[in-house]
């Protein structure tokens, strides 16, 4: 029935809800564990940077000052790492939580996720469509419809028909009695006085059909901004990512002619500390809007109500 169809629906959108918390769980596990893997890197790169500052001050190329803060900028970058580790742990647990096991998790970087193939007019027609929170609000208004139907019946008579057939069998046989008999009765009932209780229930009826109705059509706005909003995140992320891309790039180079420059005492440390701050921010927003794209394009698909079929 209607209402057993509704549940059904309600259950599946609360299995959507699961896989979009899980996915977001898994990517984070893996964006913290591409932070650890850039600050490795960064930290053997002020190791070096420490090295060369050694060398100098040895030759009495640069003052005191250059080693102390290259020395500082490596434990600067080994407390990075060490607080980067630990999110990772973090990550890992809650992903833990989420899919009930408790063992120790590891994740592997999946394939790049298939983007719907639709426009947004698209999108918005199956999401109209697949919707599962749409569909369910669709049936409790129709169910609602139904109730109204019913409470108008109150206000019709009621009609009652009675009959009755008995056979008795006698031996030996009387001709005074009849073997079998047959009576039926009709009952027309019209309730004349009852208090206000019909016009009452109808009332209420029509009050949930209005409030169910006003729940689709909420409902209806809600996944239309959605499928809007994850769709424009969506299409906005690839130019930050090529972006990213090319700030990673340029920083590399950057870090690379900077170092070579300090080693050969045409820059300064603050040029190398600069350089390299800028090299781990890119790599760093570069990493985690790749992670993010692929979040936004699981929300795309629970928006447009494709998410759980896909799974399945």
């Amino acid at each position: 029935n209607k209402k057993a169809q509704g549940a059904k629906y309600g259950f599946e959108a609360v299995e959507e809800g699961i896989i979009l918390n899980v996915s977001k769980a898994y990517y984070n596990v893996l964006k913290t564990e591409k932070t650890v893997e850039i600050k490795e890197s960064a930290l053997k790169r002020t190791v070096e940077q420490r090295r060369v500052a050694s060398s100098r001050f040895k030759v009495g190329d640069v003052a005191k000052t250059i080693v102390l803060r290259a020395e500082a900028e490596v434990a600067n970058a080994e407390a990075e790492l060490a607080n980067a580790k630990r999110d990772i742990l973090i990550a890992r647990d809650k992903l833990s939580r989420l899919i009930g096991i408790s063992d120790d998790i590891k994740v592997i970087d999946p394939n790049i996720q298939q983007i719907p193939d639709a426009n947004l007019e698209g999108l918005l027609s199956i999401a109209f469509e697949k919707r599962r929170n749409y569909i369910q609000s669709k049936i409790e208004e129709d169910i609602a419809g139904e109730g109204i139907n019913y409470a108008k019946g109150n206000f019709l008579p009621s009609l009652k028909i009675d009959g009755v057939y008995s056979k008795r069998d006698q031996s030996p046989k009387s001709a005074s009695y009849n073997d079998e008999s047959i009576y039926a009765g009709v009952t027309l009932t019209f309730p004349l006085f009852e208090g206000g209780l019909r016009k009452a229930e109808l009332n209420e009826a029509k009050s949930k059909k209005r409030q169910a109705e006003f729940k689709r059509l909420n409902n209806k706005k809600d996944i239309e901004l959605e499928v809007k909003e994850a769709f424009h995140n969506l299409e906005a992320i690839n130019s930050v990512i090529e972006s990213y891309k090319r700030q990673v790039s340029f920083a590399e180079e950057n870090y690379n002619v900077v170092f070579k420059q300090f080693t050969y005492g045409l820059a300064t440390n603050v040029d190398v500390i600069d350089a390299n701050t800028t090299l781990v921010s890119g790599e760093k927003s570069l990493a985690n809007a790749k992670y993010d794209k692929e979040i936004l394009v699981v929300e795309l698909k629970k928006s447009a109500g494709i998410l759980l079929e896909e799974m399945k």
